[in-house]
């Protein structure tokens, strides 16, 4: 009986054995601490009763077993910390319960099961948490039931496995899983989250719902999963999400539906999947996806729907499937009925028939296979843009009739593989962003210097490995940002000096092994931030010598191990911050010196309990900063008064309980950040009030519950950001008052629930953005009043529900926007009164049920961003930010006497089936931000007398099937920044007395089967940064100052009869994916200062029958991937002014036939796996002024029946790996100022009838 004891620690046992004992009682105990302990046994007890304990701490032991007890009871206990235990065993116990715990925390184990017990109950528990748990199992338990619970967080465990239990049940206000790696619920008859307002699940990587008979989440407001890497459901028999308002699933990686006889999503407002990059529906009976009102899949990497009997897609206001990298549907019968908006489809039969546009953009790989009927018909346009891969294949009938436009463009994958040497030497600015796969290996070496600014952005994956030599030396900035994966091993030497900034910044995975030296010396400021995972191993040398500021920050793992010499010195300041793991291991030597500033914090366990009085005043800085767990509990009085600055930031666990006053006044600045949890429980009274600047960001978890009085008052600037779940329960007064600034952006979750009276008043600005779902019910009152600006804005889900009275006066400027869906429901009065500016935007759904609505006495009201829009009698009208906007089967739509018109922001928007469309008397006129804009089947379409008329940012632009589009009389008309824009299918198309007409920025430009194209009375007509410009049949035909041109995917392409043919100006010209390229019956050829010119990808790359051909002014050309190339018939061919010239990967390369063929001027000409090089029949080939010629990896190469063969001013001719090389028939062969000349490697190599060689 370990009783009426205020303090009973238990430490520094290696072995604490407690066996064999009928009854263990610890009552009445104000702290109880076992902390340092290497393994701890509780065996053999009949009864185990923990109560009326205000802190229990279990911290710093290896291995607790709690095994054989019959009952085990923890009841009454204000605080309930298990932290930093590696292993945690529940087994053999028949029941289990936590009751009445007002915070029962389990953080920092490696290992907690429970297991072998008939019944575990948590109930009556305010806030349950548990994190940073290596692997919680529950498993081979009859009943597990989870009820009456106001928060439960299970947060930062690596594998939470709930197994083998008959019935879980929940009934939790809200629940939050987040942050953990595998979450596994297997081999459960009945699984049940019923009556859960909130239930969220996020940053998981694996959610394993499988084996269950019946899985039910039914009867919640708002389900979120969000950030899983993989969601299984497989093997369940019934799953059903219905009567669920809101669906989230978004930012999951491998979402898997498999095996499930019936999956009935009905009754749902809105089901969102996105951002995920794999999702599986296979081996189901039935899917079924009806009442739905709108339906989004977006952001998916792969979504697969294969051996499914019926898929049924119907009753759906908007569907949408774009975004998506792969696409399969295979051995399905696919129903799609009663949609209004159909983006993509797919099935055993797939059918779009009499569609007005399909666009298919922004997909990295499409995928139609095994498709028994594939038929497209009747689209005007049908558009796959930005598509790095795109395949059809076993398709037993593939149709495509009666399509106006089809149009496929944009090839993603960039490798830099087997090559000898890679150069970028005197490059001003090189930049290589969104590439998906960008790799470079087995490169002897890799020299990046004199460069100004090279950006390595957007990709996913990057390797550089198995290189001899990387270096990056005198260069003003590097960046490496975005990346994935970062991966430089098996380099001998890689060298980082001269650099102004070094920023490696938001890469997942950052790994430098097997480096033999690495130096990073002369760098002004190296930064290494936001990486998940980073480590140095296995080199011999790591010098950072002569650095300015050093930086490694937001770092998860930071390893570095396996080196001999660790070298860190002459730096001004170096940091070391916001680390998970830091480890120096196996290194010989390890030298820090001539350092200015060195900062490393980071403590695992702080505990501050059982005092009465703590007193932190008069002090100018107080920083409590990369704490796992700070406890502070059992106090009477906590103070920190007087303080200038008080920090507390990049804590996992924070508790603060059982406190009658907490004052934290006096301060000008008070900062709490990066907190995983925060909780502040059973304190009477809490006080935060003459505080400047107070800051609450980057917690995971913030709880404030079953506190009587919370005042925040006299503060000028409150924010709280970055949060994940928010929540304020249990509170009889919360009032917010006096506050010049009030924000809350960044929260995942903010709850404000149970609240008597909830009073914001004399606020001057409160903002409350980019919260993803944010609660208001069961408040008595809830007022706001005399506040200047208050901003509800990017909030994914927005509910304000059983609400007596919610009152909005004297509020100068309210802004609702950004918000995805709004409830305003079950609410007896709503009104907002006496408010200057009321701005509703940016919401895909709005629905109300509430008794007495009243927006009256607003000056400015703006409706923008909105899916569905219905606005009349606006001076100003806004529509922004709309995901789909249709106007179809109108006979007369007519927009006049608007001063300011804008449509921006919208995805799609669709003006179809109109007779006449006039917008005219318009002042100003923007058509901005959309992905999709078509204009199609109407009569005749009028934009006159218009000041102003932009269209930018716009993905594709469509009039297509208009008799007549007279577009005069316009001041100003801007098209640009358009991906897309096409022209096709009109009768007459005017464009006169237009002052500036301005096309730039456009990806696709096509003017087809138009009958009359009159541009007359313009002003000035600019066509410029377009990336792709169509004409065919044109005497004279000439593409400048473009950006990108593209031309990709495409079987046959002809620029024939053609006299002369300019490419000029060109940044990117890129021919790929073609079957069939041919230039021929072309006098005059000129490819001349184009930035980077690519041919890969062709099987057929024919240049005959030119007159002339001539490249020039070009700083790098490629030829890559082409199975055949032949340049013949061609009188002078002149390769000029080439900063590198690549030929790789090509199976024949045959340039015969050619009087005059000279490569001159180029820095850096290679060619490199080719099988065959055949250069016969040349009167003169010169290759001269050559820095590097290298042709390594080639099959046969053969230079016969030239007259003379010049290879002359070449630093280096390397010609290796050659299986055969002949030189014959040669009259004359001269190889002169070369200074290094290698051939290696070769199996045959002949000279013979040669004239004369020197």
């Amino acid at each position: 009986d370990l009783a009426g004891v205020d303090v009973l620690v238990v430490a520094g046992f290696d072995v604490l054995v407690v066996a064999g004992v009928n009854l263990l009682v610890a009552a009445g105990v104000d702290v109880l601490v076992v902390a340092g302990v290497d393994v701890l046994v509780i065996a053999g007890r009949d009864v185990l009763v923990a109560v009326v304990v205000n802190v229990l701490v279990v911290a710093g032991v290896d291995v607790l077993v709690f095994a054989g007890v019959d009952v085990l009871f923890v009841a009454g206990v204000d605080v309930l910390v298990e932290a930093e235990v590696d292993v945690l065993v529940v087994a053999g116990v028949d029941v289990l319960v936590a009751a009445g715990v007002d915070v029962p925390v389990v953080a920092g184990g490696d290992e907690l099961v429970a297991a072998g017990g008939d019944v575990l109950v948590a109930v009556g528990v305010d806030v349950l948490v548990v994190s940073g748990v290596n692997v919680l199992v529950v498993a081979g338990v009859n009943v597990l039931v989870v009820a009456g619970v106001n928060v439960l967080v299970v947060a930062g465990v690596d594998v939470l496995d709930v197994g083998g239990v008959d019935v879980l049940v929940g009934g939790v206000d809200v629940l939050v899983v987040a942050g953990v790696d595998v979450l596994v619920v297997a081999g459960v008859n009945m699984l049940v989250a019923a009556g859960v307002d909130v239930l969220v699940v996020a940053g998981v990587d694996v959610l394993d719902v499988g084996g269950v008979d019946v899985l039910d989440v039914g009867g919640v407001d708002v389900l979120v999963v969000a950030g899983v890497d993989v969601l299984v459901a497989a093997g369940v028999d019934m799953l059903d999400v219905g009567g669920v308002d809101v669906l989230d699933v978004r930012g999951v990686d491998v979402l898997v539906v498999a095996g499930v006889d019936v999956l009935e999503a009905a009754g749902v407002v809105v089901l969102v999947v996105d951002g995920v990059d794999e999702l599986v529906a296979a081996g189901g009976d039935v899917l079924v996806a009806v009442g739905v009102n709108v339906l989004v899949v977006a952001g998916v990497n792969v979504l697969v729907v294969a051996g499914v009997d019926v898929l049924d897609v119907g009753g759906v206001d908007v569907l949408v499937v774009a975004g998506v990298d792969v696409l399969v549907a295979a051995g399905v019968v696919l129903v799609v009925a009663g949609v209004d908006v159909l983006v993509i489809v797919g099935g055993d039969v797939l059918v779009a028939v009499v569609v007005n546009v399909l666009v298919v953009a922004g997909v990295d790989v499409l995928v139609f296979a095994g498709v028994d009927v594939l038929f497209v018909a009747g689209v005007d346009v049908l558009a796959v843009a930005g598509v790095d891969v795109l395949v059809v294949a076993g398709a037993n009938v593939l149709v495509a009739a009666g399509v106006d436009v089809l149009v496929v463009a944009g090839i993603d994958v960039l490798v830099a593989a087997g090559g000898d040497v890679l150069f970028a030497v005197g490059v001003d600015v090189l930049v290589v962003a969104e590439v998906d796969v960008l790799v470079v290996a087995e490169v002897d070496v890799l020299v990046a210097a004199g460069v100004d600014v090279p950006v390595v952005a957007g990709v996913d994956v990057l390797v550089a490995a198995g290189g001899d030599v990387l270096v990056a030396a005198g260069v003003d900035v590097v960046v490496v940002a975005g990346i994935d994966v970062l991966a430089v091993a098996g380099v001998d030497v890689l060298d980082v000096g001269g650099v102004d900034v070094l920023d490696v910044g938001g890469v997942d995975v950052l790994v430098v092994a097997g480096v033999d030296v690495l130096v990073a010396a002369g760098v002004d400021v190296l930064v290494v931030a936001v990486v998940d995972v980073l480590v140095a191993a296995g080199g011999d040398v790591l010098v950072a010598v002569g650095f300015d500021v050093m930086i490694v920050a937001g770092v998860n793992v930071l390893v570095v191990a396996g080196v001999d010499v660790l070298d860190i010195g002459e730096v001004d300041v170096l940091v070391v911050a916001g680390v998970d793991v830091l480890v120096v291991a196996r290194v010989d030597v390890l030298f820090v010196a001539g350092v200015n500033v060195l900062v490393a914090v980071g403590v695992d366990v702080l505990v501050v309990a059982g005092a009465d009085v703590l007193v932190a005043a008069g002090v100018a800085v107080l920083v409590v900063a990369v704490v796992d767990v700070l406890v502070a509990a059992g106090s009477d009085v906590l103070v920190a008064v007087g303080v200038n600055v008080l920090v507390v930031a990049g804590v996992d666990v924070l508790v603060v309980a059982g406190v009658d006053v907490l004052d934290v006044g006096g301060f000008d600045v008070l900062v709490v950040a990066g907190v995983d949890v925060l909780v502040a429980a059973g304190v009477d009274v809490l006080v935060v009030a003459g505080v400047d600047v107070l800051v609450a960001a980057g917690g995971n978890v913030l709880v404030a519950v079953g506190v009587d009085v919370l005042v925040v008052a006299v503060v000028d600037v409150l924010v709280v950001a970055g949060v994940n779940v928010l929540v304020v329960a249990g509170v009889d007064v919360l009032d917010v008052g006096g506050v010049d600034e009030l924000v809350v952006p960044g929260v995942d979750v903010l709850v404000v629930t149970g609240v008597d009276v909830l009073v914001v008043t004399g606020v001057d600005v409160l903002v409350v953005a980019g919260v993803d779902v944010l609660v208001a019910a069961g408040v008595d009152v809830l007022v706001v009043t005399g506040v200047d600006v208050l901003v509800v804005a990017g909030v994914d889900v927005l509910v304000v529900a059983g609400v007596n009275v919610l009152v909005a006066d004297g509020v100068d400027v309210l802004v609702v926007a950004g918000v995805d869906v709004l409830f305003a429901a079950g609410g007896d009065v709503l009104v907002a009164v006496a408010v200057d500016v009321l701005v509703v935007a940016g919401f895909n759904v709005l629905v109300a049920g509430v008794d007495v609505l009243d927006v009256s006495g607003v000056d400015v009201l703006v409706v923008d961003r909105v899916d569905v829009l219905v606005v009349a009698g606006v001076e100003v009208l806004v529509v922004a930010g709309v995901n789909v906007l249709a106007a179809a089967g109108v006979d007369v739509l007519v927009v006049e006497g608007v001063d300011v018109l804008v449509v921006a922001g919208v995805n799609v928007l669709v003006v179809a089936g109109v007779d006449v469309l006039d917008v005219g008397g318009v002042d100003v006129l923007v058509v901005a931000g959309i992905d999709v804009l078509v204009v199609a089947g109407i009569d005749v379409l009028v934009v006159a007398g218009v000041n102003v008329l932009v269209v930018p940012g716009v993905d594709v632009l469509d009039v297509g099937g208009v008799d007549l589009l007279d577009v005069g009389g316009v001041d100003v008309l801007d098209v640009g920044g358009v991906d897309v824009l096409v022209v096709a299918g009109v009768d007459v198309l005017v464009a006169a007395g237009v002052g500036v007409l301005v096309v730039a920025g456009v990806d696709v430009l096509i003017v087809a089967g138009v009958d009359v194209l009159d541009v007359v009375g313009v002003d000035v007509l600019v066509a410029a940064g377009v990336n792709v410009l169509v004409a065919v049949g044109v005497d004279v035909l000439v593409v400048a100052v473009v950006d990108v041109l593209v031309a990709a995917g495409v079987d046959v392409l002809d620029v024939g009869g053609v006299d002369v043919l300019i490419v000029a100006g060109v940044d990117v010209l890129v021919v790929t994916g073609i079957d069939v390229l041919v230039v021929a019956g072309v006098d005059v050829f000129v490819v001349a200062g184009v930035d980077v010119l690519v041919v890969a990808g062709v099987d057929l790359l024919d240049v005959g029958g030119v007159d002339v051909l001539v490249v020039a002014g070009v700083d790098v050309l490629v030829a890559a991937g082409v199975d055949v190339v032949v340049v013949a018939g061609v009188d002078v061919l002149a390769v000029a002014g080439v900063n590198v010239l690549v030929v790789a990967g090509v199976d024949v390369l045959d340039v015969g036939g050619v009087d005059v063929l000279d490569v001159g001027g180029v820095d850096v000409l290679v060619v490199a796996g080719v099988d065959v090089l055949v250069a016969a029949g040349v009167d003169v080939l010169v290759v001269a002024v050559v820095d590097v010629l290298v042709a390594v990896g080639v099959d046969v190469m053969i230079v016969a029946g030239v007259n003379m063969l010049v290879v002359a001013g070449v630093d280096v001719l390397d010609i290796g790996e050659v299986d055969v090389l002949v030189v014959a028939g040669v009259d004359v062969l001269v190889v002169a100022g070369v200074d290094v000349l290698f051939v290696a490697g070769v199996n045959v190599l002949v000279v013979a009838g040669v004239d004369v060689l020197v």
